[in-house]
């Protein structure tokens, strides 16, 4: 094999591949999981509200802990009384 040829058919072994995942991600990305899923009524179900917090690169969750206390659960946080 010359090596204009081999230079020519490496960008394919890789583009090729990665052409294939894009559409098996479009293809598949249709797909829904749980089409019948609905949101709950929050008046009829008891609902508890959470927080999501972020720093910006790590997200956590803020859970009420009783009346009043909440505790926040982390990227590296066990328990976290600061809340």
């Amino acid at each position: 094999m010359k090596p204009q040829n081999l230079i020519r058919a490496v960008p394919m072994f890789v583009l090729i591949p990665f052409g294939f995942y894009l559409l098996a991600a479009a293809v598949f990305g249709h797909i829904p999981a749980n089409p019948n899923w609905r949101e709950p009524d929050a008046r009829e179900s008891g609902a508890i509200t959470i927080f999501v917090q972020s720093n910006g690169v790590h997200t956590g969750v803020v859970l009420p802990a009783g009346l009043g206390t909440w505790r926040a659960y982390g990227w590296g946080d066990r328990q976290n009384e600061n809340y």
